[in-house]
């Protein structure tokens, strides 16, 4: 006992001195014995002066602003102890240390609620009456406060404006004004002097803009005003837009544009334009006069009509952006009147990215073959990690310029004559041996051709395997792409297991070998049979799989991938499964998701499929996929 009393004392001469990290180490330590003491006794009650001490220990990390600890132990004060105001007190005062007063106030009102029913209960129990006492002088203390404040904010707020931005942290308006549109953000300057001021102040609210269709001259050049002097409250020097998409009405592109292009100080990051009537030709006269923009750029879209010619090139604009890291062109349509350039090329060092995509109805326009394959082969992009190329027609002398050592990702869409084989040609003489490659993702949609096995050799593997162009492979999409089993077996067992997404659709020599179709004595197909297991014992870290429109593929041989995957653990990180237009059913789907995996997908998509709409309301039910994807199909022809 002697020992408890001077820690104790020891503790509150400490606190005097305002040493209050040691005092903590004296209460804790008086703390450790008194649980000593009621372990040996095997006592359910706590010491009588266990409540004291940890009322010091929160008074002491309040005062070293260690709030959470304060209001910990007198928590712990009034749990053991729920009719003691000294719990209540003190956990009154830790929150008016934080100016917490309305949970102060709530505080000693249920404390005095609690011990008052206490004492009129009759109870056998002592209380406290001084510290009673206190604590209903302190509770009507504290509301007489609270009434007076509040009457004193109501005669303060009552005649003023009730403004709802002025409750708002500044963070959270900057992200309100950044969801409307530029046109809308001016108009807001005029509703008072406080929003005027809030706007021009705000940062990154006009850094992107997009100007839709509705946009016309006078509204954009109140916009632009508004920029200069939005920036020069920011002392800035020159207009800076962080990001503009410019999509004008037909009859307003050439207003619009003159006026952008006009303002010589202006600088942007990231330029979309879409034009409908000007095409190209008249584009380039506006932004050819204005270097100090286009050096600036980081990023172009242009989705544009397209002439070319002797005084309007892609090479002319290209050679002011030398800053470029990603270009994307849309051609809406290619005007007749364009020939094919006899520039220099262009030589874009800080290109990463490239995208050209032709609209469908321009697809067939002889001009097709010659001004984008004109681009590919006349220019020079060193640092490519980026190509996307969709319904452009390219020779395939060009396909082997563009395919650099150094994509990280290549697609290709609607590319007559070029085949998955010629892509892999091409990466194969780009190679260098012993060498880990970039490719990351490789898409190749609707390429299949006649001739596309013209180059195909027998030692794939060989080559994949010593220059491992694939084997950081980790997206691989083959849609309509004249694939074989051997070719896609090969590509897979090069990847060292890392493919995570691979989408197979609709790839005509795919064909699946199963026993229904041996016992039906069909011939083989030309390039042999494609096993479910050769691919899935390649892909055990697979998260996304599709098998769409797979001749050959049925319950049989849905039953072999699952009873594979189920003995190798293949599936464990798959999380979209896309088995559409083949001949399952929902019986074989269902086993699928059995044990001991234990699917469970984000996404499902069973479309044109034998199942039945019980099975998937099965999986619906059982929350088997969060998504299903489901439409019926009386029947499948493959």
């Amino acid at each position: 006992m002697d020992n408890q009393n001077k820690f104790f004392e020891k503790g509150i001469t400490l606190f005097k001195q305002n040493n209050y990290q040691d005092a903590i180490i004296q209460f804790n330590r008086l703390l450790e014995l008194y649980k000593h003491e009621q372990k040996l006794t095997k006592s359910t009650y706590y010491h009588k002066n266990y409540s004291n001490v940890l009322d010091c220990l929160s008074a002491c990390y309040v005062k070293l602003n260690n709030v959470e600890k304060g209001l910990k132990c007198a928590k712990i004060m009034i749990y053991i102890d729920p009719f003691n105001p000294k719990g209540y007190l003190r956990l009154n005062k830790v929150y008016l240390s934080i100016n917490e007063t309305f949970k102060a106030y709530e505080v000693l009102k249920k404390g005095y609620m609690k011990i008052r029913q206490f004492k009129n209960s009759n109870q056998n129990g002592k209380i406290n009456e001084s510290l009673y006492e206190q604590l209903k002088t302190e509770l009507k203390k504290q509301k007489d406060i609270s009434t007076s404040n509040s009457q004193k904010s109501k005669e303060i707020e009552l005649p003023k404006c009730q403004d709802p931005l002025q409750k708002l942290p500044i963070d959270i308006i900057n992200l309100i004004f950044k969801q409307f549109p530029l046109s809308f953000n001016i108009q807001f300057l005029t509703v008072s002097s406080y929003w005027h001021d809030l706007l021009i102040g705000s940062s990154n609210i006009f850094d992107d803009i997009t100007l839709k269709k509705s946009i016309r001259k006078q509204s954009f050049e109140k916009c632009l005003k508004f920029i200069i002097k939005y920036n020069q409250k920011k002392k800035m020097q020159s207009i800076f837009i962080n990001s503009i998409n410019i999509e004008p009405h037909d009859s307003c592109e050439n207003s619009i544009l003159s006026l952008f292009f006009g303002r010589k100080n202006i600088q942007v990051n990231h330029l979309s334009i879409t034009l409908n009537s000007c095409n190209y030709h008249a584009l380039h006269n506006y932004m050819k006069g204005n270097f100090s923009l286009l050096s600036n750029l980081k990023s172009l879209k242009l989705n544009i009509p397209l002439i070319i010619n002797e005084t309007s090139n892609l090479e002319i604009l290209l050679r002011e952006c030398y800053s470029l890291s990603n270009l994307v062109l849309i051609i809406s349509k290619f005007d007749n009147r364009s020939k094919k350039s006899t520039g220099i090329g262009v030589h874009l060092e800080s290109l990463k990215s490239l995208s050209i995509l032709v609209d469908p109805n321009a697809t067939n326009n002889k001009l097709n073959n010659i001004l984008l394959d004109d681009f590919l082969l006349g220019n020079h992009f060193p640092r490519l990690q980026s190509l996307t190329l969709s319904r452009v027609n390219i020779q395939p002398t060009t396909l082997s310029k563009i395919i650099s050592p150094y994509l990280k990702s290549i697609e290709f869409d609607h590319i007559p004559n070029v085949s998955i084989v010629q892509i892999c040609e091409c990466l194969l003489r780009k190679s260098v041996s012993n060498k880990d490659r970039n490719l990351n993702t490789l898409k190749v949609v609707e390429t299949e051709t006649e001739n596309s096995l013209t180059l195909s050799h027998n030692n794939w593997f060989n080559s994949f395997y010593q220059t491992k162009i694939f084997s950081n492979l980790s997206t691989l999409m083959l849609r309509n792409s004249g694939i074989t089993p051997n070719l896609l077996n090969d590509i897979l067992k090069s990847t060292n297991c890392n493919i995570k997404n691979l989408h197979l659709v609709l790839n005509s020599n795919l064909v699946f070998e199963n026993k229904l179709s041996s016992l039906n004595n069909q011939p083989s197909p030309t390039n042999g049979y494609c096993q479910i297991t050769d691919i899935i014992e390649k892909i055990p870290r697979i998260q996304q799989l599709s098998l769409v429109g797979c001749p050959g593929f049925n319950n049989l041989t849905l039953k072999e991938m699952i009873q594979y995957s189920h003995n190798n653990h293949c599936f464990d990180d798959l999380n979209y499964l896309n088995l559409s237009m083949n001949k399952i059913n929902g019986d074989a789907l269902i086993k699928i998701f059995n044990r001991p995996n234990n699917l469970r997908l984000q996404k499902l998509v069973i479309q044109y499929c034998q199942i039945d709409p019980d099975t998937v309301h099965y999986i619906r039910t059982q929350k088997l996929s969060l998504s299903v994807d489901y439409k019926m199909s009386d029947r499948v022809i493959l």
